[in-house]
């Protein structure tokens, strides 16, 4: 500061003072990201108030020229403190070189100093950073089951769906409470699902819809028991807690959407050997005659009844599929207001076009963008679900890790009993049985004519039974549009290329969607 040569005018000794004259030094930062720091110099009121008059004064004395030289007189020195900022860099220490701005509203002259910075993070470390602050943590689970007595998991196979099966079905039974009876239907059985179920009461695709009827049933049964109970004039009381547990059931649906009366009376009564006691005698008396009133849209009514009642009679269920959809069930959107949604993977963005609000749609869809870019630098990020309440808000939550709701795997294979009783135990064995001696399924019992040109399809496709049609037909590469995507299957499924080859394949694609679509 020595070095700099101030007039010796009394005008220019208060301009000095306008600089100099410091009665207060604050540090704060100049914007969130706290990239710069600002040293505020408050000036006295003494020395601006003298500056003022001397303007004021030398104004109206020596006239606009006149003015123009005393304030070049005035800017000269903050010009030779702006030079001389490289000195006063090295003893304040700062990053980059002083500078110095006059703020006539406030009445400071501001130096603006850099003395740290933040490390600047990468546009993918930003997008991470805002994802991670709209994702619920994994307790969050225990809140939505908790409010949702049945739940839709979207999901395809692999990419967590075990994990997340055996995480909700633990949230779920610690919500139940107690020790729930849990019943599974497993369409088609792989490695990791029979490792969470070491007993599966429906498995198979011919028994598969078993699971619907049999949650069905049990939802009318309770209603019946309460109807009684009030007729009678008896307290109505509370049921144990049950878990129906129905997997694949976009398979379900293709093999049992709907049946012919040959199909529905060979069905039933397989079914019904299955029961005894109260529930026998109450399924052949009204349930049995009311079904035959829906051969055309067997499996979309029992679902349907499944998820409009349930609530307030401790039955819960948890319904998996790849395609959740209410067009995949010949349902309306408001049909599935009573079943919350949890969807991962490629399924969100299907997910929230059905089950988020309007109120939320926008927020979720830039969510969902924003967690699609943090997947590219972060793979950890596709354990992330959408949850989709039957009331309130959707959000996103990390997927529990395996084991994260641990549960008993006995509660999946209770004990036997020898008695009929209002309990589930004694459909155990009977279950096992049905099991044992599954009924064979042939076109011709089924009502469908055999493909006349199979003997020129591949080999492997030749002779395929029942279950194994409807299974190749769930797994054909389709369209957005529901139809099959051929010249890919011919690749990738099939194997043919001549044209000759691929013309048969290609009639025997429109008889499968004849008869399974």
């Amino acid at each position: 500061m020595n070095n700099i040569n101030f007039a010796n005018s009394k005008l220019i000794t208060v301009a000095s003072g306008l600089i100099c004259s410091v009665a207060l030094i604050s540090y704060f930062r100049a914007d969130s990201s706290a990239k710069e720091l600002v040293l505020n110099v408050a000036l006295s009121s003494s020395a601006i108030a003298a500056t003022a008059h001397l303007l004021t004064k030398h104004h109206s004395e020596c006239g606009n020229q006149q003015l123009k030289e005393i304030v070049e007189k005035i800017t000269k020195p903050l010009q030779q403190l702006e030079f001389e900022n490289k000195k006063l860099q090295q003893l304040s220490h700062t990053l980059a070189p002083i500078t110095f701005k006059w703020d006539a509203e406030a009445g400071l002259m501001k130096a603006y100093l850099l003395l740290s910075k933040k490390p600047q993070k990468t546009v993918e470390e930003e997008v991470i950073n805002d994802v991670q602050k709209f994702i619920k943590p994994p307790e969050s689970l225990i809140e939505f089951v908790k409010n949702a007595y049945h739940v839709g998991m979207w999901a395809e196979t692999g990419g967590g769906k075990s994990t997340a099966i055996s995480n909700i079905i633990g949230g779920m039974i610690q919500e139940l409470g107690g020790t729930p009876t849990i019943r599974t239907t497993i369409p088609k059985i792989d490695v990791d699902t029979a490792k969470i179920f070491p007993h599966v009461n429906w498995l198979g695709v011919p028994n598969s819809v078993f699971g619907l009827l049999e949650a069905a049933l049990e939802i009318q049964y309770r209603i019946h028991i309460n109807e009684q109970a009030f007729l009678k004039g008896e307290e109505i009381k509370d049921f144990d807690p049950i878990l129906f547990f129905i997997d694949e059931i976009n398979l379900i649906f293709t093999r049992w959407k709907s049946i012919n009366e040959a199909d529905l009376e060979n069905v039933l009564e397989r079914f019904a050997n299955t029961l005894s006691g109260e529930r026998l005698e109450y399924f052949n008396q009204f349930m049995r005659i009311e079904l035959g009133n829906y051969k055309q849209q067997f499996a979309k009514k029992l679902l349907l009844f499944i998820w409009q009642t349930g609530r307030s009679l401790r039955v819960k269920s948890l319904i998996a599929g790849q395609n959740l959809q209410p067009g995949s069930f010949g349902m309306m959107v408001n049909d599935l207001a009573n079943c919350a949604y949890i969807s991962f993977g490629d399924s969100i963005r299907s997910c929230q076009k059905y089950k988020v609000r309007d109120v939320d749609a926008e927020l979720i869809s830039k969510n969902t963008n924003l967690l699609q870019k943090a997947l590219k630098s972060n793979p950890e990020l596709k354990y992330t679900a959408l949850y989709c309440p039957t009331q309130g808000e959707a959000f996103f939550g990390t997927l529990p890790p395996p084991n994260y709701y641990q549960w008993d795997k006995q509660l999946v294979c209770p004990p036997m009993s020898k008695t009929a009783s209002n309990d589930m135990s004694n459909w155990t064995e009977s279950s096992r049985i049905v099991q044992s001696y599954p009924t064979p399924d042939r076109l011709q019992d089924k009502g469908l004519d055999v493909f006349k040109d199979a003997s020129n399809l591949p080999k492997k496709f030749q002779n395929l039974s029942y279950e194994a049609y409807v299974q190749l037909w769930m797994e054909l590469p389709k369209k957005p549009d529901g139809s099959v995507y051929k010249t890919l299957a011919y690749e990738k499924v099939f194997g043919v290329s001549r044209s000759g080859d691929r013309k048969v394949v290609s009639d025997f694609i429109d008889w499968l969607e004849r008869n399974f679509s």
